[in-house]
């Protein structure tokens, strides 16, 4: 097996303390095999700006599911041997206790009814033992460290919380270019309202369903309900399947990233009553697109949107409906929760994220080589 190993360059050169002390910086680069999704878009955006020293260690061809698995907890110790690990998407090698891995969420381990047996199952058995083992965690929130201490306890005091952060692509969008989206989409209509997500248990729908159908007697006639986004994989989440959709939903399946920014700004609202978000990408860009949100009252939805948008009880279909009539209803709410929601996302950025991951990084190197250091030391004497 080859094993493709990546500098990355960045256009200047971070000098911190971690280069005087040569500690090599490696990364868990297995999330480069899969398709782009949120956990994905972390890492190349961190990874893009975090500077030199850093070397990704990739698989050298596609490897998912077992094989994948496999790779990462045996092939990737052997080839980061002497440095220091960062996995930064969910998971990492339970051998590697030189490591800080940047956990997303754990609902495998909160929700093992949202996911196939077989990787609820793994997943149990491998995280707990990797948290314990890892030298640092970060979370990207406060309710995503709340799930770590619920399961590890004694993490508590190694976890850092660093929020993620938003691209510079998602901004208010030009009519052109949120025609040229809604185009390429093959959109049925220009007034429509916008979902963005993976097809899966946790992204709640069903739920979204009831409410649109339950709201549709009071929506204008050529509103449409957009859901953007491919079907979740079965290995991973199960075979759901949601019933027949109502009247005026449409389904885009994969969506490239560079459609994106304009299918949310040309949207009259933004539709994400999700179970549980461990970030929540999805609001904050359609927030920053100028977009009006309707979210989810839980877990990092409520943190992350800071009053910026429609809170409703994701549980609750007619709740749902309420949101979404009231948002088409009201162009004057729109319009508050427009301007509220582009100040919001203005306090996140890639490159704020990346310099504190960075540096956090480099404090766990300087840590290790001091253990190193006395340990040494303690030898000689």
């Amino acid at each position: 097996m080859v094993i493709q190993e990546t500098r990355v360059k960045a256009p200047e050169r971070r000098e911190s303390a971690r280069d005087a002390l040569s500690t090599r910086v490696y990364v868990n680069g297995r999330f480069r095999v899969h398709r782009a999704t949120g956990l994905q878009r972390y890492a190349e955006e961190l990874i893009a700006r975090m500077g030199g020293g850093f070397e990704v260690v990739e698989p050298g061809r596609k490897l998912t599911g077992a094989a994948g698995h496999a790779w990462e907890q045996m092939i990737l110790p052997l080839r980061t041997r002497g440095g220091l690990l960062w996995s930064p998407c969910n998971t990492g090698p339970v051998a590697v206790r030189r490591q800080v891995v940047t956990i997303h969420d754990l609902f495998p381990l909160d929700h093992p009814e949202w996911f196939a047996n077989n990787f609820a199952l793994a997943y149990r058995a491998v995280m707990p033992r990797l948290m314990r083992r890892a030298q640092r965690l970060i979370a990207v929130s406060e309710y995503t460290k709340r799930q770590i201490v619920a399961a590890v306890p004694e993490a508590k005091g190694k976890t850092t919380v660093i929020h993620s952060g938003i691209g510079s692509q998602f901004h208010p969008q030009s009519i052109q270019a949120t025609e040229q989206a809604a185009h390429a989409a093959g959109l049925p209509s220009r007034n429509y309202m916008l979902s963005v997500s993976s097809v899966e248990p946790r992204k709640n729908v069903a739920r979204m369903l009831q409410g649109w159908r339950r709201a549709l007697p009071e929506l204008p006639h050529d509103l449409w309900l957009v859901l953007a986004g491919q079907r979740g994989k079965a290995s991973v989440f199960g075979a759901g399947d949601f019933g027949p959709a109502p009247e005026r939903v449409f389904f885009t399946g994969y969506v490239p990233d560079s459609l994106l920014p304009g299918l949310y700004a040309g949207a009259q609202a933004f539709v994400f009553p999700s179970l549980a978000e461990g970030f929540g990408f999805p609001p904050l860009e359609a927030m920053a697109c100028g977009t009006p949100v309707l979210t989810s009252n839980n877990s990092s939805l409520l943190e992350v949107c800071g009053g910026a948008a429609w809170l409703v009880n994701p549980l609750n279909a007619d709740e749902i409906a309420r949101g979404i009539h009231g948002l088409s209803a009201d162009a004057s709410l729109r319009r508050s929760l427009r301007e509220r929601g582009l100040t919001r996302a203005g306090q996140f950025s890639w490159d704020r994220t990346a310099w504190r991951t960075a540096t956090l990084i480099e404090e766990a190197a300087i840590e290790e080589a001091a253990i190193e250091r006395a340990a040494t030391e303690q030898e000689l004497t």
